[in-house]
């Protein structure tokens, strides 16, 4: 098995990034945003990212609390998804 890179191109002064590799970019940002935008909310709401505690498995198991409150918390985005296509 294979693994891909899902590093986006970046170009640099007097070096633009071709055809090819703008659409590469795109079909990475659609799965990025999603990811990008739970850790995102993680961090905003529960201050997540920073470790409270010392050793491997405290600190994953705040990791793990924060996954549950996060899954727990109201998502807001997709209710109104919703609602907007109920009417």
């Amino acid at each position: 098995m294979k693994l891909k890179s899902r590093i986006m191109h970046k170009g640099t002064r007097g070096h633009e990034i071709t055809e090819r590799q703008r659409r590469i970019n795109v079909a990475i940002s659609k799965i990025r945003y999603k990811v990008e935008r739970t850790f995102g909310s993680m961090h905003r709401w529960f201050g997540a990212g920073i470790a409270r505690y010392v050793g491997l498995s405290k600190a994953h198991a705040q990791h793990i609390m924060e996954s549950i409150a996060y899954n727990l918390y109201p998502n807001t985005w997709d209710y109104c998804v919703k609602l907007y296509q109920i009417i």
